[in-house]
């Protein structure tokens, strides 16, 4: 053993020409060799050889280049020969056109929000599914707590609307006021403890009911009185939140004869007592009912022998070039809105009023005493 140098492990001599110590040079990468003085040779196309890659041509195990690295080139287009996709053939992959999407795998959640339709914009001030905007009531009778709410609905007495807390720990109550609500046809809006806190002052006890000042008729009832009657003539609302306006849309109706007016139940204001006032008594006069699905309606009226004319600025036709002599509903949507597509793929005319002015549209009580009184025109 020369002089100087020690034994390596077990008595052996380190081997020659390697770092001494006693062991042997592992497997480098390319930076840590030429940190260490070693001459490295570059692999073809200007690629250094490293951990990474390897030089072309050399294989490791299994025919895969050395270091696990994928030769630049080499993945494939479509599936792997031999391993298909669930709901796939063993044929070749279908090529994707420039801006198709992919379909998601099954079973996989696409975490991508939808986006809306093609061909059809949101709606402006248009709310999720589901999702109901709660308006105070002002002016309408609010009573709250358990006891007191639930002896309202079970009274038969008109109510507008029941909020009840969200998540409310006691559940077999809110599951019980639900199904009351259900059987008399009032709607269950669910929110926050802040929301109710808002409405009333007192302990609500996580519900809080909003009492008409006088009752709905039903759909039926409305109908059946519309066609015995000598003209028949009704008024059909979808999204009017004013109270204000509702109740002047029911005085118009009333002065041009109309034998009822309809709304839906949810998203439109209810029969509070602003309405009342606004209506200047004839909510005494003709009856109001309320509906859950507008659309289902409008086609029970066309089946009762009705034509139901839509007003809407896309109209094509003007008001006094459709017939309103015989049975006619008339329906109007809210100023902001307008009317939801299914309901005018739904009516019979779409109607538009001529405005030279500059004003792009008319208050929702306006447009709907033109209509009235146009059909009023048609029949004298």
């Amino acid at each position: 053993m020369p002089p100087g140098k020690k034994p390596g492990p077990k008595g052996r001599p380190p081997a020659s020409g390697g770092p001494g110590r006693g062991r042997k040079l592992g497997p480098v990468s390319a930076s840590m060799a030429r940190k260490m003085g070693m001459d490295v040779p570059d692999a073809p196309g200007g690629r250094k050889t490293g951990r990474g890659a390897s030089p072309a041509g050399k294989e490791g195990r299994f025919g895969k280049p050395e270091g696990g690295g994928r030769p630049e080139g080499n993945r494939p287009d479509g599936p792997r020969p031999g391993r298909t996709r669930p709901g796939q053939g063993k044929g070749p992959a279908r090529p994707v056109a420039s801006g198709e999407e992919r379909a998601p795998r099954p079973g996989r959640r696409r975490e991508v929000a939808e986006t809306a339709p093609r061909g059809r914009a949101p709606r402006i001030g248009a709310r999720p599914e589901g999702e109901e905007e709660d308006r105070p009531e002002p002016e309408s009778e609010m009573v709250w707590g358990r006891h007191a709410v639930m002896a309202a609905v079970r009274s038969g007495r008109p109510v507008n609307k029941v909020w009840l807390q969200r998540s409310l720990e006691d559940a077999k109550f809110a599951t019980a006021i639900r199904m009351q609500a259900r059987e008399a046809g009032v709607a269950v809006v669910e929110v926050e403890r802040q929301r109710l806190d808002n409405l009333v002052a007192g302990p609500h006890q996580g519900v809080v009911a909003s009492l008409a000042p006088v009752a709905y008729q039903t759909f039926a009832k409305v109908l059946e009185v519309a066609r015995a009657a000598e003209r028949p003539l009704l008024l059909l609302l979808e999204g009017i939140e004013d109270p204000g306006n509702l109740g002047a849309l029911i005085r118009s109706a009333e002065a041009a004869g109309a034998q009822g007016v309809v709304i839906p139940q949810r998203r439109a204001v209810g029969l509070t007592g602003a309405v009342a006032k606004a209506a200047a008594g004839a909510l005494d006069l003709v009856p109001v009912a309320r509906v859950v699905n507008l659309a289902q309606a409008i086609r029970d009226l066309q089946a009762a022998g009705f034509w139901v004319v839509a007003a809407d600025g896309a109209g094509e036709e003007l008001p006094w070039q459709v017939d309103m002599k015989g049975p006619i509903a008339l329906l109007v949507g809210s100023e902001g809105r307008g009317l939801s597509r299914n309901l005018l793929e739904t009516c019979d005319h779409v109607v538009r009023l001529p405005m030279p002015g500059k004003t792009p549209s008319l208050n929702a009580s306006v447009a709907g005493g033109i209509l009235l009184f146009e059909a009023v025109r048609q029949r004298t």
